[in-house]
């Protein structure tokens, strides 16, 4: 994280880093907890290198997507992942 880094550039980063990451080594699943931002970054990165997801929920949604900042990042999180544990 950066002093006053956007949602959006904390998503580029790990993106382009975790894709690189993803290309040199092949892993059957991914679990995924933390950061949601950071989970939903890594989530669309294994679901475009065909790498199952596991996600570990911290917390409980909203289903209100525009309330909360990150509520769709869990939504997304939520689809690409099985299993989805909450």
């Amino acid at each position: 994280m950066q002093p006053n880094q956007s949602p959006g550039k904390l998503t580029a980063k790990v993106i382009s880093s975790i894709d690189d990451y993803f290309k040199v080594i092949n892993y059957d699943i991914v679990l995924v907890q933390g950061d949601i931002t950071t989970v939903m970054a890594v989530s669309l990165v294994a679901f475009y290198h065909k790498i199952k997801v596991g996600s570990v929920e911290a917390g409980l949604g909203t289903f209100k997507i525009f309330s909360v900042s990150e509520e769709m990042n869990r939504v997304l999180t939520s689809r690409i992942a099985e299993p989805h544990l909450l």
